[in-house]
């Protein structure tokens, strides 16, 4: 009789600590799954950021070929193209945003023939960077203010 009272008072005690032990399981989920969350909206956050400053390092080479062309250093200039047409390919092939990307391959079509007035030294490329750096710019100002709204929802 002594060892069925231990045994149930044994059993008891186990499912107890069983029962105490998915409590514990089930807050530690709970406590779990928002900081996950977070986790993932700071990552998306961080991500956005990585692509705004990498295109503002874009805008700004694409300033300084417009700089150097306008002080007809065309071969300073060439080196400003190569670096901003690169860096262009680069964050293409990074966006995920289908609408964004073909914005952003419209000014890559311009690659070839921006190469090819560097090389000869042909003044009219002036306007035409210039052309470029402003709707970069515009480009650059639409994404900063569409995401500033987006990170404050």
């Amino acid at each position: 009789m002594e060892n069925q009272e231990k045994m149930v008072a044994t059993s008891s005690k186990l499912k107890k600590i069983a029962m105490w032990f998915g409590i514990l399981s089930l807050v530690f989920m709970l406590g779990y799954i928002p900081s996950y969350l977070n986790i993932r909206q700071v990552e998306q956050q961080n991500n956005q950021l990585k692509q705004q400053v990498e295109l503002s390092e874009l805008q700004a080479r694409l300033g300084m070929m417009s700089y150097e062309l306008n002080r007809n250093n065309y071969s300073i200039a060439a080196q400003h193209s190569t670096y901003f047409f690169n860096g262009l390919r680069q964050v293409i092939s990074q966006t995920k945003d289908q609408a964004f990307k073909q914005k952003l391959e419209t000014f890559l079509e311009h690659r070839d023939e921006v190469t090819t007035n560097l090389v000869v030294a042909d003044p009219i490329i002036k306007e035409k960077v210039a052309k470029m750096y402003a709707d970069f710019y515009q480009l650059n100002k639409e994404v900063s203010e569409n995401r500033e709204v987006v990170s404050i929802k």
